[in-house]
């Protein structure tokens, strides 16, 4: 896996990119989904319309402890790293994709996590964010998993309509079906740590591979 993950030239330095496209790094990453048998090979139907031929089932690697504590650490350190620490107040997460990375990193950072509903709740304080989020609050978004960048999109428009400010975005896999361009299209920096084919590839070439360990099936894929 030499290709280098995706690293949006906006997004502030931190000298862990020279890092994050190294073999060992996107390998650890990969071994974890691999092991979990979190990315299945075959044919899957989009919401949207069209096929794909895998599907990555990431909450099988981020309610995983190991796993969610190295890949939570890399966060860390590119949010250190980039200075965002000291810039940022809050972790944002979609829910339920990003609630349990969101939890590790903000044990990590010291940061306030708050989660995005989607929608406001028509009951009780009829709140969509939930945790403590007020105007002129500056927040990093994190999710696992990103395809067309709708959810991230509607999660920074939501940010944007309580007049929170959206420094960047920390996705940890990257399907690069249109996301990317789309997030760019906002103008929000971008990081991911690994992509998809990374993940296939990996998976394609992992010891003692049968059909125990890779799935293979059809099943319907939500568009994130």
């Amino acid at each position: 896996m030499s290709d280098k993950s995706l690293l949006q030239s906006s997004w502030p330095s931190s000298n862990i990119y020279q890092n994050l496209s190294s073999r060992p790094i996107t390998d650890r990453i990969a071994r974890f989904y691999a092991a979990r048998r979190a990315v299945s090979l075959g044919s899957f139907q989009l919401t949207a319309g069209g096929t794909t031929d895998y599907y990555i089932d990431g909450r099988l690697v981020t309610t995983h402890p190991p796993a969610l504590d190295y890949i939570s650490s890399l966060m860390a350190r590119v949010i250190d790293e980039s200075g965002l620490r000291t810039k940022a107040n809050k972790i944002v997460v979609p829910v339920l994709s990003g609630v349990t990375l969101g939890v590790a990193l903000a044990l990590k950072t010291g940061l306030d996590l708050v989660m995005d509903r989607g929608i406001r709740k028509e009951h009780g304080m009829a709140r969509r964010f939930e945790g403590l989020l007020a105007k002129g609050d500056k927040a990093i978004v994190i999710d696992d998993l990103l395809t067309t960048g709708m959810t991230l999109l509607q999660t920074i428009e939501g940010l944007e309509n309580e007049a929170v400010v959206c420094l960047g975005c920390i996705v940890l896999v990257d399907r690069e079906e249109g996301g990317t361009q789309a997030l760019v299209g906002k103008k929000v920096p971008l990081l991911t740590l690994i992509r998809g084919r990374e993940l296939v590839e990996y998976v394609k070439a992992f010891p003692g591979r049968n059909d125990s360990k890779i799935h293979k099936g059809e099943r319907r894929v939500g568009q994130l």
